[in-house]
């Protein structure tokens, strides 16, 4: 039997937020659904950050014609819980709900959603059944086939991979179409998956997963997983050597999913030399809206955001950019104001939505080296740049030697 779900307003969002302060406006709820208890600690931690300060934002924006409430559920369970919380807050009046931290909670949401006609904007959920699954859906990270494709592409252009074995866990809502867009755009490119390897996310055997992932003797192995998953894989992975024998093609990639941080640092010296594909987040910008949220994120919390909490503030930016654009406070106007969405320039990348909810931005490859993210195109060019340096440093000082040389010598 499910529980109904416990509501309160984020206790930092009550700071100088009051609605005393915000005059005559008209006050409308939005309704977040985060499953804290299914994705990692400091994962949900990274959504809850990002949400709080995108509400602070929109908050403090003199543009927005109307108080925004944020009205939080809290629960515990999965995909029914997740859509036993949405429902109670469309009916408390929630004209938007964001959540869905995983694909079977964003699946659950998704359906409640269009029952009531109300909008529904996950930051997380990647599978591609979500595409088109109703026209109150919206998401800001890009699908899973986006990251298979990136990946595909250059796994077998720039990694020359031609034979692949792909280690997933079974139990993953978003697996099946993040495999299959994989080996359909592979087998595009010329590649071979030898084989697809599943196990069970409780599995306590991940040492024997490997041992038959290896006997294949892949050039590439791609980790469709959990993050603590992904870390355990590449324990066993990086003891047999594999990816770190020097002048041998071995190589180890996966998806958004392992670009946390903490996840990365608890990984260590396993995790140098991991490609995944995330969309552009360059916390280094100067440019604004970027600049802006990672000095308000530092000055609030210590350190700099992810691209976790960067989706979280994005699907709030994106509710009131629509909120702008719509004519009213009624459902069916929010909804035109989210398909009126011109590109919004989010922390992640511009937001602008196709006709099935999905945002249009590309992921890019990145590489993880000394426990930090890099984009491997700007790694490759600062690469060229540096050889091409030490290769003009040579010439001049071979130049200079042979002028100083005296005639005869």
């Amino acid at each position: 039997m499910l529980g109904r779900a416990n509501y309160s307003v984020l206790a930092l969002l009550s700071l100088g937020l009051g609605l005393s302060a915000c005059g005559p406006k008209k006050e409308v709820t939005l309704g977040i659904v985060l499953n804290e208890t299914i994705v990692s600690e400091p994962v949900a931690e990274s959504y809850r950050r990002g949400i709080e300060l995108g509400y602070e934002h929109i908050q403090a924006d003199p543009d927005l014609a109307y108080t925004v409430h944020l009205e939080v559920a809290d629960w515990s369970g999965g995909g029914p819980e997740a859509a036993q919380a949405a429902s109670d807050l469309y009916r408390s009046g929630a004209l938007a709900v964001i959540g869905g931290t995983t694909t079977e909670d964003a699946l659950a949401i998704a359906k409640v959603a269009d029952e009531v006609g109300r909008v529904f904007i996950t930051p997380a959920a990647l599978s591609d059944e979500l595409s088109g699954i109703s026209r109150t859906f919206f998401r800001v990270v890009p699908t899973a086939m986006q990251q298979a494709s990136a990946m595909a592409n250059f796994a077998t252009e720039t990694l020359d991979v031609n034979d692949l074995v792909i280690v997933a866990a079974e139990d993953r809502a978003f697996t099946d179409s993040l495999l299959e867009g994989l080996k359909a755009v592979f087998a595009q490119y010329g590649g071979n998956v030898k084989e697809v390897i599943y196990f069970s996310s409780d599995s306590s055997n991940l040492s024997e997963i490997v041992d038959q992932a290896l006997a294949l003797e892949p050039t590439g192995l791609y980790l469709a997983a959990y993050s603590k998953q992904i870390i355990g894989l590449l324990e066993h992975l990086r003891k047999r050597g594999y990816g770190r024998t020097e002048g041998k093609q071995e190589w180890v990639m996966t998806t958004s999913v392992f670009s946390h941080p903490v996840m990365i640092a608890e990984a260590g010296q396993n995790a140098d030399g991991v490609y995944l594909t995330i969309p552009i987040f360059d916390t280094k910008s100067e440019e604004e809206p970027m600049a802006g949220f990672v000095n308000a994120y530092r000055e609030k919390y210590g350190v700099g955001p992810d691209f976790y909490s960067g989706h979280a503030y994005d699907s709030i930016l994106a509710f009131a950019a629509a909120l702008k654009k719509a004519a009213n406070t009624l459902p069916q106007e929010l909804l035109k104001g989210m398909r009126a969405i011109e590109p919004l320039a989010g922390v992640a990348g511009n937001i602008q939505f196709d006709e099935d909810g999905n945002v249009q931005k590309f992921p890019r490859i990145h590489l993880i080296r000394g426990g930090e993210l890099i984009d491997f195109n700007q790694w490759r060019k600062d690469r060229e740049e540096e050889i091409r340096a030490k290769i003009d440093k040579l010439r001049r000082e071979t130049v200079n030697l042979r002028t100083q040389q005296k005639p005869g010598e």
